[in-house]
């Protein structure tokens, strides 16, 4: 009887065990990375980051160039911040030796590009490590082994019923067993239950939408657990040219929606108008008049959307969230935002945007441009953003911005890892271990075209999840502040944008808001409302 008893529960045990093995190992080796090649791309390429002990490389060189760092944690020369100005001269040859890449994407992602002002198609091949293949491989065979052999059991006990040579009991604790086991499946499954073991702060979650946000949409996003909206308060939207005076509206809607909700906002400044100089992507420190209308733009947003602006005073029934933190231009190491890309040419305009927003609201923080992660080097088109990062220290740009600002796009999670930690590992070696770092775009698509996309719906819920996961469970050791996700909806294919735009949104695309499984796994890690 005892022996009886030990048998049916040790039938049970690997009953349970094997439908689980039997499953995630399908789980795994559906999301396997080495199961298919990432597709070529034609804007937002990717260049994939060595794994530490992958390489005969150091942890801190990655591919496509290395590291211009000393390895050591020693301040670099500092500048003095009383010098800056709000004028700035010409760039000279020199500073322009100190930087040699290039970076754009726009501010206006409905605004179109030429063909032919496109990089040309880069297929970045296969994206999975060589340790995540192994692992994968390696799990899917035994899951598959353990698997079979445990349902073997269940219909062999169900054989030996009919032929009764076993008891009702018996196979109805081999019922439980399974029902048990596709329970569990579900709960552990990534990407099925959407949570995360991790937790955050609300401060931690913020949004961007691609199209312009509505009462309806802001309130969703601060009912789904978001705090802060980022957006683009584009110079060339507040004047489209020079000879326009500025016009404040459809930046006054935003921050109102935003306001109602009870969401902060994060605005992007950038996106030199018509008049000031030929292409929005320039950097406008090249002339006088570029140089005073930046000023001028800077100074006028201070005052109208920072501490008691004048905003807040014509609208003194919103709740009042001010501006305190201003993002200076984005993707400044890629071509899609910033054309030439030159560390020496950001510099110069970080600088004189410290001056000028230092001077209307000393309290007001500086953020970094977002970088974008991974991008292949090409001279004056891009540059990684840990190497672009380094550049900066070295011409003296630490004291003037707060906070750095990363775009870690990847592949998978472990491609997200290595981006951050190598931004880190600058930061560290260049005196900044206190310094924050905002990741001001993170997402990934529900498409298979593109390098970013996961292939289905589910399977962009579940790399959400895991690169949500790593975020937060690092988030102190990192000093990670914020992780935005990008973008809030899916847009029309008939919209001129980026390759990886179209499909990474939170809901599909359409005037009414009909949630992704993706919107589902968000929701469950902030801990908001799905409706």
């Amino acid at each position: 009887m005892i022996i009886s008893f030990e048998k049916r529960y040790f039938k049970l045990a690997g009953t349970v065990v094997g439908l689980i093995s039997l499953s995630l190992g399908s789980a795994l080796h559906l999301a396997d990375p080495s199961a298919a090649k990432a597709p070529a791309c034609t804007e937002y390429c990717y260049e994939p980051i060595p794994v530490p002990g992958a390489d005969s490389g150091s942890p801190d060189t990655g591919s496509g160039g290395s590291d211009t760092g000393s390895g050591t944690d020693g301040e670099v020369p500092s500048v003095n911040p009383g010098d800056a100005t709000n004028e700035l001269e010409p760039v000279s040859e020199v500073e322009r030796a100190l930087g040699v890449a290039v970076v754009d994407r726009s501010m206006d992602v409905q605004r179109t590009k030429n063909a032919e002002d496109r990089p040309e198609a880069l297929a970045p091949g296969n994206m999975a490590s060589a340790d995540e293949k192994g692992v994968s491989g390696t799990w899917v065979v035994l899951a598959i082994v353990l698997g079979a052999a445990s349902l073997a059991l269940v219909i062999v006990g169900f054989r030996r019923m009919q032929g009764g040579r076993i008891s009702r009991s018996d196979i109805a604790i081999r019922g439980i067993a399974l029902l048990v086991g596709i329970g569990l499946v579900f709960l552990l499954s990534p990407g099925v239950s959407g949570a995360s073991a991790a937790s955050a702060p609300r401060s931690f979650f913020g949004m961007m939408s691609i199209e312009q946000i509505t009462e309806a949409d802001a309130s969703r996003m601060a009912a789904g657990g978001v705090s802060t909206y980022r957006f683009p308060m584009s110079w060339d939207s507040v004047q489209p040219d020079s000879a326009s005076e500025l016009d404040w509206g459809l930046m006054d809607a935003t921050v109102a929606a935003s306001a109602k909700a009870g969401l902060r906002v994060l605005p992007i400044m950038g996106a030199t108008p018509k008049g000031f100089a030929d292409n929005w992507t320039t950097m406008p420190i090249y002339t006088t008049a570029q140089r005073q209308g930046w000023a001028t733009f800077l100074r006028e947003a201070i005052q109208r959307y920072g501490q008691g602006g004048d905003f807040w005073i014509e609208n003194p029934g919103l709740p009042k969230f001010p501006v305190r933190t201003w993002q200076v231009w984005n993707e400044a190491n890629f071509f899609y935002f910033t054309e030439p890309v030159v560390p020496a040419d950001y510099f110069r305009l970080l600088k004189a945007s410290h001056a000028v927003i230092k001077k209307e609201d000393p309290g007001a923080k500086v953020m970094l441009s977002g970088l974008f992660g991974s991008p292949p080097n090409d001279p004056r088109r891009s540059m990684k953003s840990w190497q672009f990062l380094e550049k900066l220290y070295k011409l003296g740009a630490k004291p003037y911005f707060d906070s750095v600002a990363i775009h870690p796009y990847s592949p998978n999670t472990t491609q997200l890892r290595l981006i951050i930690e190598k931004v880190r590992n600058t930061m560290n070696r260049n005196g900044a271990k206190r310094t924050p770092i905002d990741v001001t775009e993170i997402g990934w698509g529900s498409d298979s075209t593109t390098v970013f996309g996961k292939g289905s719906p589910r399977a962009q819920a579940q790399q959400l999840t895991s690169g949500y996961d790593y975020l937060i469970r690092n988030r102190k050791k990192l000093g990670i502040r914020s992780a935005y996700w990008f973008a809030w909806k899916d847009m029309p294919s008939t919209w001129d944008l980026c390759d990886q735009c179209y499909n990474t949104g939170l809901f599909y695309k359409g005037p009414v808001l009909k949630p992704k499984p993706a919107w589902d796994a968000f929701v469950r890690i902030t801990g908001g409302s799905r409706n």
